[in-house]
């Protein structure tokens, strides 16, 4: 499997979602500092305090971050996988004396792995930039506390983890729709209900942990689905 998902590397030109994924870093730390500066614009509004809570921060920066990111692993897997498997590409994939199953898992797992991946790595850049200036000066109402970070990282992990299952319901159903479009705006869908469901994680782990969960299972069965469906494809 690792030789496959070496290949894939070397077939795919990352060079483009590297620029996205920096990119969307980018967005993020602007959002970060933007949710962390409304109680000022305003010192007047009853949600001020809201908004000056760490927990509340990570929360709601996590969940755009999801967002952002899951749809990014999507338009990563229609190029990776639908856009593959549609055509003449999709004879020279089926001639290769390896099973079909192995080249797919090796493509699933580096859209899922790249995806999570780059929103866990751009999100500690990002995390650490906040918190290192959130210490330095009185951004919110007091410096981060270790528990904040340990909360910080946790919930950054799990929301890395649930970007990258979101991608492959959505290739699912691209792959399904033979459209890369369709994985891309089934991603939004996901993303949709994801960030209506995420709000009620705000500092509870074991809700954000379901929530993974949740999540996991239809992941499964989709690629299952796409196993089946690429063993039994007729070329």
């Amino acid at each position: 499997m690792k030789q496959w998902i070496s290949l894939e590397l070397r077939r795919t030109r990352l060079a483009p979602w590297l620029r996205g994924t920096v990119l969307l870093a980018g967005v993020a730390l602007c959002f970060w500092y933007l949710m962390a500066f409304l109680p000022r614009m305003d010192p007047t509004d009853p949600d001020g305090a809201l908004f000056s809570s760490y927990p509340f921060l990570i929360g709601i920066n996590d969940t755009v971050c999801t967002a952002m990111f899951g749809i990014l692993g999507a338009a990563l897997g229609a190029r990776v996988v639908v856009a593959e498997y549609r055509g003449s590409q999709a004879l020279l994939l089926f001639s290769y004396p390896v099973p079909r199953r192995q080249i797919l898992c090796a493509k699933l797992l580096l859209t899922a792995g790249y995806t999570a991946a780059a929103m866990f790595v751009s999100g500690l850049a990002v995390q650490g930039v906040f918190f290192g200036t959130a210490a330095l000066f009185p951004i919110c109402a007091a410096p981060p506390t270790a528990g904040d970070l340990g909360l910080a990282l946790l919930a950054l992990a799990c929301c890395s983890l649930l970007a990258g299952l979101t991608a492959v319901p959505a290739v699912w159903v691209g792959l399904r729709r033979r459209s890369g479009a369709a994985a891309v705006v089934a991603s939004v869908v996901l993303v949709c209900l994801l960030c209506q469901l995420l709000p009620l994680t705000y500092g509870r782990p074991a809700l954000l942990a379901g929530c993974l969960f949740f999540f996991a299972v239809p992941a499964a069965l989709a690629a299952a689905d796409l196993i089946h469906t690429i063993e039994s494809m007729e070329v």
